[in-house]
């Protein structure tokens, strides 16, 4: 048995888990990330209500089936185990009668926005309830995406055309978000040319007066080719594909930046916008790597921040923060200041390489929690952009 704290005063037993179905592997989008933090009920988001279920929580958009996996603790592989749904008009259970074989896969299906919980009983459908999730079935909402690849002329040279898997990232950006029931209109891609003093992208520079004018240059395009004003935006995250920022006296780098419409706002910056790097340091940056910023980046524009809002420089060091996509750092063991190694390698996708989760859960004490809810809020206020 797993003994879990649910507060401070209370403990609770727990002979069996939820997991992501291909957990250790790369974001699928079948396979929901489970928020595991805390078995204490009625932790849910102020819009959704309180639960009285205890245990884990996770996410399903209206009209797709997904699978979890329920990791038996203490209890035997050849012990029947079997799933039911509080609300079958909310979620549905998929395997036949509910039962769940001895690997653990547990298929469900969103049917309707609201909640349900899943009841895992032994035996049968009958049986005493062992553990539960709390599953959030959300309807769809859509956002605009605009991929521009940019060519960087210099004065004296032409640039290249950065290289990057367009349909590959946005696979795996679709997967990292559909758990919050958000999904993305992708447009034709751009081909956009413009010229900067080199073939890079200035940014750091930060005691420059002018550390900002690469990145004017690089958002403004969209605006600049559609001939709007100054301040008009089109109904879009524009996703600028770059080959290369230009790395600092230290060798360090950016690879990706999220000028949402705050952080625009708090620049003094007309036009928002993603601006991802193709290279690092003249290498190829990984793409898998790449799809993890682009997916941060993306949460900046629906109002998130980074966890606890703390930025690179003095990351949370706890091992549920790494698992957050929202982590400020795409290495587990990287960082200035030392940023101590995780316990753990792995927290989901790989060794030494952040997570992908988006919070369902609202923990009183996490000061920027519940980013599910968050994010759809953010893009039903319909001023994110």
């Amino acid at each position: 048995m797993v003994e879990v704290t649910a507060t401070d005063e209370w403990r609770i037993i727990v002979p069996l888990r939820f997991n992501r179905a291909n957990h250790g592997q790369l974001p699928n989008i079948d396979c929901p990330e489970v928020d595991d933090r805390g078995y204490i009920k009625g932790n849910r988001p102020n819009p959704w209500g309180d639960t009285t279920v205890r245990g884990p929580s996770f996410g399903v958009l209206a009209g797709d089936a997904v699978r979890v996996r329920v990791v038996r603790d203490d209890i035997d592989g050849d012990v029947p185990l079997a799933a039911t749904s509080s609300d079958p008009a909310v979620l549905t259970v998929r395997n036949a009668n509910g039962l769940i074989a001895p690997d653990g896969e547990l298929w469900v299906e969103g049917q309707a926005s609201g909640t349900a919980a899943i009841d895992i009983h032994l035996g049968d459908a009958r049986g005493p309830v062992l553990g539960q999730a709390d599953v959030r079935v959300h309807s769809r909402l859509r956002v605009a995406l605009t991929p521009h690849l940019v060519r960087i002329d210099s004065t004296t040279t032409n640039g290249v055309v950065p290289a990057m898997p367009i349909d590959q990232m946005i696979r795996r950006l679709r997967a990292i978000w559909r758990p919050c029931g958000i999904d993305f209109n992708v447009r034709a891609t751009v081909n956009d040319t413009t010229r900067l003093p080199s073939n890079r992208v200035n940014f750091m520079d930060l005691e420059s007066a002018n550390w900002l004018t690469d990145v004017r240059g690089i958002l403004g395009l969209q605006r600049s080719r559609l001939g709007l004003a100054a301040g008009t935006r089109d109904q879009s995250i524009n996703w600028y594909i770059i080959q290369e920022f230009v790395p600092g006296a230290d060798g360090s780098t950016t690879v990706g930046l999220g000028v949402s419409r705050r952080t625009a706002d708090d620049w003094g910056v007309n036009d928002t916008g993603i601006i991802v790097a193709a290279r690092a340091n003249g290498a190829a940056r990984d793409h898998e790597f790449s799809s993890r910023t682009l997916a941060h980046e993306v949460g900046h524009f629906f109002r998130l921040e980074h966890v606890q809002r703390r930025n690179a420089d003095r990351p949370v060091r706890d091992t549920y923060g790494r698992r957050q996509l929202m982590y400020p750092l795409s290495s587990l063991s990287g960082g200035t200041g030392g940023v101590a190694l995780p316990r753990f390698d792995n927290v989901g996708y790989g060794d030494g390489v952040r997570g992908c989760l988006l919070t369902m859960k609202n923990h009183n004490h996490h000061s920027t929690d519940g980013e599910c809810a968050t994010a759809r809020n953010a893009i039903h206020s319909n001023n994110w952009f």
